[in-house]
């Protein structure tokens, strides 16, 4: 037999809001409308999926249903007037929990999204290990990247070029292109790791421009050591410069 979790998540997904407004009152479903770590299959999560706004209005107006549930799964499903709506009337905080609802927004391509909570000032660019602009840079979504990158609130050096670290390996020149230019970008700053995974998946045209921008005469007295075994991060880079004709 259906537990009543059950049948009102059935309810909500089949949009029969009569049926919702009838059983929300009842003490037993407050595990489902109360979700702190945004697990699939909550009533809310359910219902923006399968588009249900006018259960999602009844939800939202319960005093035990997290707005920022709401707004979370709205980001992550594209819903930009659910994230209007969310914000605009809810008065919904944006950067919690983690700023997690930009990095889905953005992780999904949603642009009318991330656009729309980048006018929020308690937004924190940087926060959930900078992930919008990673998954920008990850998912090759150059205007995504633009948009973030015109924010002085970005950090595109964050965790040691990560950003253009992921581009250069998943073969996203242009993005690389527009990490370079950024002011906040210091190529002396690249790690090994910068290098070494492009050059990995044979990225040659961007390991030979991100080297390039690089100042590498700490290399010149360093014997070069293919990467397979090298002792050293510098003997390896040095054999990488070297095969790319930049040392």
């Amino acid at each position: 037999m259906a537990t009543i979790t059950e049948v009102f998540l059935l309810t909500c997904e089949l949009g029969q809001t009569e049926k919702v407004r009838i059983a929300l009152p009842n003490p037993h479903l407050k595990p489902i409308l109360i979700n702190p770590k945004l697990e699939f299959g909550s009533a809310i999560e359910v219902t923006t999926k399968n588009k249900r706004y006018d259960i999602l209005k009844l939800l939202l107006n319960d005093n035990r249903t997290e707005k920022s549930e709401g707004f979370y799964w709205a980001c992550y499903y594209g819903e930009l007037k659910l994230v209007q709506e969310l914000l605009d009337v809810h008065k919904v905080d944006p950067s919690l929990p983690n700023n997690l609802g930009l990095y889905v927004a953005a992780k999904g391509g949603y642009v009318d999204i991330v656009k729309r909570i980048l006018l929020d000032e308690r937004i924190d660019l940087p926060a959930h290990n900078n992930g919008a602009l990673y998954a920008a840079c990850l998912n090759g979504n150059e205007e995504l990247v633009r948009i973030l990158l015109a924010d002085a609130r970005v950090d595109p050096n964050f965790q040691n070029n990560f950003p253009i670290g992921i581009a250069a390996e998943r073969g996203h020149m242009n993005i690389v292109k527009l990490l370079l230019v950024h002011p906040k970008i210091n190529p002396n700053g690249f790690t090994f790791c910068t290098i070494f995974w492009p050059w990995t998946y044979r990225r040659f045209d961007i390991v030979k421009l991100l080297l390039s921008r690089m100042d590498l005469t700490f290399l010149q007295d360093v014997q070069p050591v293919h990467p397979s075994e090298s002792k050293t991060a510098d003997q390896s880079l040095a054999y990488i410069a070297k095969q790319m004709r930049i040392l």
